[in-house]
């Protein structure tokens, strides 16, 4: 197994979570499935937010089979393409809890749909990628905020990256235009596609974190990179010859959802905290290198500042 993390433990190396809540979107199933397993059985009360209900109700009655406390894991719907019904789903979320200690933005879209356009000629992909976790964050920010008052808060976002924004060398955030990348057919055309809206992950979390920072919010924000993860086999090029070498190469979604269990509750990242805040962790537990683009700080304050500007357009036109 290429990807392993051989230190953390979340049996026995989390933060005690009793009393804590959490939300882990895109969660019925990979990763984030078994990242709600981990939160779930430290403790925390946890959302499983994703879109489909049946798919959900069968995730939780899975985890509860296999020895899950009932009722400790609650679907949340949430349609990360459609904006209006992420600021639904977090405000109704706000009317059933009076706190947020963990928040992981974990779902995510692997492929552009071919000529599909959403919120005035936005990508889907980054539509679902970037500006579905970017309005859900900022909606459910006030009750954030209100639980970093609780006795022993410790408050966390995590932005699940990857390591595919290494693929980008360059990008400018200035123009809605900027948000649709291009790139020439090839082998590697969709993985570019990809690693760009997780480039826009990268530079959300550190502009988050500044914005945090200056306000003395004393919330950590971090992104990371699970490791290679098999999860998204039909969307490989030349898959039967694709599909076996990656596998060479992949970890386990439960080894994986490792390094969001580490950032969400291990205690290091509060006792580490100048080295955690806008941290981007790695499968060792560790804080990664994020690429030079990725680190620019004013490429994150013009990613925000877009980011606004069509969020402002398209809600005003509702």
């Amino acid at each position: 197994m290429f990807w392993s993390n051989t230190t953390f433990d979340p049996a026995k190396d989390m933060n005690d979570l009793n009393g804590k809540v959490a939300i882990v979107t895109g969660s019925n199933t990979g990763i984030g499935y078994a990242v709600v397993n981990g939160l779930a059985r430290g403790g925390a009360k946890v959302y499983m937010a994703a879109r489909n209900e049946a798919k959900a109700t069968d995730a939780i009655a899975a985890l509860e089979a296999n020895g899950v406390k009932p009722g400790s894991v609650v679907w949340l719907k949430l349609e990360l393409s459609d904006l209006n019904e992420v600021k639904k789903a977090a405000e109704e979320f706000m009317s059933k809890e009076t706190r947020l200690d963990i928040l992981i933005n974990n779902a995510c879209l692997m492929i552009k749909t071919e000529d599909q356009q959403m919120i005035n000629g936005v990508p889907d992909i980054m539509v679902t990628n970037h500006f579905g976790h970017f309005v859900f964050v900022q909606t459910l920010l006030p009750l954030l905020i209100k639980t970093t008052q609780e006795p022993d808060a410790d408050v966390r976002i995590i932005n699940v990256s990857s390591d595919a924004h290494h693929y980008i060398k360059e990008a400018r955030f200035k123009t809605i235009e900027d948000l649709g990348l291009e790139w020439k057919p090839g082998f590697s055309a969709g993985m570019v596609r990809y690693g760009h809206t997780k480039l826009a992950n990268v530079l959300f979390t550190n502009e988050l974190q500044r914005r945090f920072d200056e306000d003395n919010t004393p919330i950590i924000a971090m992104s990371l990179h699970p490791g290679v993860v098999l999860t998204f086999a039909e969307s490989l090029p030349f898959r039967a010859i694709t599909e076996p070498i990656f596998r060479l190469f992949a970890s386990t979604p439960d080894m994986a959802a490792r390094t969001s269990l580490f950032a969400a509750a291990s205690p290091i990242p509060r006792e580490k905290l100048e080295t955690f805040k806008a941290a981007y962790v790695v499968p060792t537990g560790q804080g990664g290198k994020k690429s030079k683009v990725a680190a620019d700080p004013d490429l994150g304050k013009d990613l925000w500042e877009l980011t606004e500007k069509v969020l402002k357009e398209h809600f005003s036109s509702e």
